[in-house]
């Protein structure tokens, strides 16, 4: 069983924190951490000061068509991002039927209304607390995923699309100032 972390290297994903926030949840000892993408010098250091080697996985870049199932076998979504645009992961976790952790800034909130624990990203106690409780929990979990899928339905793909071009157009604009 694994906790899926679907992120890339940038430093605003904030994978040192969950990491550490992994390292010290009272947790299983079986349970993994499974992260997209491949391991940077930093989080490889990171994971052995932790002796983490064995615990967190890199699954290399993974094909749009696997993420279904790659969320699908999680018991849930670590995803306390800095700062995220729109933070596809968190709808489409829900859209899947696992429970999510993610960040109470800038639009994670909005974008997961009340189907997931927010903490704050900052906080490595938080991220911590939050994950110790998505695995013991199992009423939370329940109706994290209840109210997930219930959430997921609002966001047509279509919409997405659309506020993902949104996305890109502010960020294009900024960089033409």
């Amino acid at each position: 069983s694994y906790l899926l972390c679907v992120s890339n290297r940038k430093l605003h994903k904030n994978e040192p924190r969950i990491i550490r926030a992994f390292s010290s949840a009272n947790i299983s000892e079986s349970i993994k951490l499974v992260m997209t993408g491949y391991p940077s010098e930093e989080l490889s250091t990171l994971i052995n000061e932790y002796q983490l080697s064995e615990r967190v996985v890199f699954i290399g870049k993974v094909q749009e068509e696997r993420l279904p199932s790659l969320y699908k076998g999680s018991l849930c979504l670590v995803f306390p991002s800095l700062y995220e645009g729109f933070g596809l992961p968190v709808v489409e976790a829900m859209a899947c039927g696992i429970p999510v952790l993610t960040s109470n800034t800038t639009s994670l909130p909005e974008v997961a209304g009340d189907a997931a624990i927010l903490v704050n990203p900052e906080s490595v106690d938080e991220i911590k607390t939050g994950i110790e409780k998505l695995i013991s929990d199992q009423a939370l979990r329940a109706n994290l995923i209840a109210k997930g899928l219930e959430r997921a339905k609002r966001f047509s793909w279509d919409g997405v699309a659309a506020r993902v071009q949104a996305v890109l157009d502010e960020v294009a604009e900024r960089h033409e100032k």
